[in-house]
C-alpha cells in the first residue's frame, strides 16, 4: 500500500538506497515529471490509484522474453517489492531515440514479436476500472457517445460512418499507446518498447495506433504503405482515429482538435481510395 501522505516527487538518497542505486537523480524530459535517471536506472513515482496495474506490469516485464524487441526490466527495492511504501519504482534504463523513420519495418516486426510474447497473458482485472481512457476506448469499439460537443462530434462522426465490423482477429493484451516516444531506436539493436498502456484488443490495433501517430497525425499518408499487409488495417486505423480525440475530450483537452481534424480528413481519404 502506497502511503497517502504528501510525497515529494523527487527521489532523495533514502529512495535510491532502497533500490541500491547511487548517484544524482536527473529529471527526464518526458514521464510527466515523475521519472528520473540515476546511472543505468530510471526511478519513477507511482500514483496510488495505479499501484495495482504498476505491480502487474512489473511482474509481466520481469519475466517476458525478448525476441527482436527490447524492454526495460523492473528493479526490486530492498523489501523485495516492486514499489516502495512511498510509491517509487525503478527500472533499467534503455538507450535510444525516437528517430523511427528509417526503422519502420524493424519496428513493425518488434511490435508483432512483443505481442506474440503477450499472447497468452490473461486479461487483467484492472482493465475493468472506470477511467477517461476506458470510457473513450469503449466508445471507440461500441456505441458512439451521446451529446458530444459539435467540435468533437465533427472529428469522430465521419469516422463512425466508415467503421465496419470485422472477424477473425482475437483480442489479447496489447500496448495501446505506441506513439514514437514509446519506441526507442539504437542502430544495430532491436527496437525497445516502453511505457506499456494495457488494453484488450487485437494486436493489429496496436500497429494501427503506431501508424496513426507517424502517418495521419504527421500529415503523411505515404508511410501507411508499410502497413498494407496488416489484417483489417483500415478498420483498425479508423478506430485509432476515433479514440484519440475521444480521449482528449474525456481529459478536457481541446488544444489538438485541429490536428485531429486534419488527421481525420486524411484517413477518410485513405480509406475511400
Amino acid at each position: 500500500m502506497i502511503k497517502s501522505s504528501n510525497v515529494k516527487l523527487i527521489p532523495d538518497q533514502s529512495v535510491l538506497k532502497q533500490f541500491s542505486l547511487c548517484g544524482s537523480a536527473k529529471l527526464l524530459p518526458k514521464g510527466e515529471g515523475r521519472s528520473y535517471r540515476v546511472g543505468n536506472a530510471v526511478v519513477k513515482h507511482i500514483n496510488q490509484d495505479s499501484a495495482e496495474s504498476s505491480v502487474w506490469i512489473a511482474d509481466l516485464f520481469h519475466r517476458i522474453r525478448e525476441n527482436n524487441f527490447r524492454v526495460a526490466r523492473p528493479i526490486a527495492c530492498d523489501s523485495g517489492q516492486w514499489i516502495t511504501p512511498d510509491g517509487w519504482s525503478a527500472w533499467t534504463f534503455l538507450e535510444g531515440t525516437s528517430h523511427y523513420a528509417d526503422h519502420i519495418p524493424a519496428i513493425i516486426t518488434a511490435v508483432k514479436e512483443f505481442h506474440q510474447a503477450l499472447r497468452h497473458i490473461p486479461r487483467p482485472v484492472f482493465l475493468n476500472q472506470d477511467s477517461p481512457y476506458q470510457r473513450a476506448d469503449e466508445a471507440t469499439w461500441g456505441e458512439p457517445p451521446q451529446h458530444l460537443p459539435v467540435t468533437v462530434a465533427s472529428l469522430v462522426e465521419p469516422l463512425y460512418e466508415l467503421r465496419q465490423p470485422f472477424t477473425g482477429q482475437e483480442d489479447q493484451l496489447i500496448h495501446g499507446d505506441l506513439n514514437p516516444d514509446n519506441i526507442l531506436i539504437v542502430p544495430g539493436q532491436a527496437p525497445a518498447i516502453i511505457d506499456i498502456a494495457p488494453y484488450w484488443h487485437p494486436l493489429e490495433f496496436a500497429l494501427a495506433v503506431f501508424a496513426y501517430w507517424i502517418g495521419p497525425w504527421k500529415n503523411d499518408l505515404k508511410v501507411l504503405k508499410c502497413f498494407s499487409s496488416i489484417n483489417h488495417f483500415k478498420q483498425m486505423l479508423i478506430r485509432a482515429a476515433i479514440r484519440m480525440p475521444l480521449i482528449s475530450y474525456e481529459l478536457k483537452r481541446a488544444e489538438d482538435n485541429e490536428r485531429y481534424r486534419q488527421a481525420t480528413k486524411l484517413i477518410i481519404q485513405y480509406v475511400k481510395n
